[in-house]
């Protein structure tokens, strides 16, 4: 890398050099190192989803003449096919998620080129981008 840096080109080249010549094996990233600096989230539960609308519920019953009944059990001891319905409602589209969904990751060229920056001063910082599932 003895190319002195005059331009965009330039530098992109330079950049390309680098990281062509490092002297690297291609490995998998381990995931704690995907997860420096970002925030720990307990990931996606079925059962929370359900309490979550049942509360939903249950708060818009008290707020208005709406009739749920948020209750597992009816009044005659059945159980509530409501609380039933919601939790397969709720597993089908969990499972589409996790089946069936792409993640999706955008990256700005100024994340990349701080988090490149980084890996030469030896404190490799990760790349902070955007996602959506689809």
């Amino acid at each position: 890398m003895s190319k002195f840096i005059t331009n965009i080109s330039t530098l992109l080249n330079t950049m390309v050099d680098f990281l062509t010549e490092f002297p690297t094996r291609k490995t998998n990233i381990p995931s704690p190192i995907l997860y420096l600096g970002t925030r720990k989230r307990a990931g996606i539960s079925t059962v929370r989803i359900q309490a979550d609308i049942i509360r939903k519920k249950n708060e818009a019953s008290t707020k208005s003449d709406i009739p749920f009944v948020t209750s597992f059990r009816v009044d005659g001891g059945q159980i509530n096919m409501d609380h039933i319905a919601e939790k397969i409602r709720i597993e089908a589209v969990v499972d589409e998620i996790l089946e069936n969904g792409i993640v999706e990751i955008t990256i700005g060229a100024d994340e990349l080129a701080k988090s490149l920056a980084s890996l030469s001063a030896g404190v490799p910082l990760p790349a902070k981008g955007k996602g959506i599932i689809r």
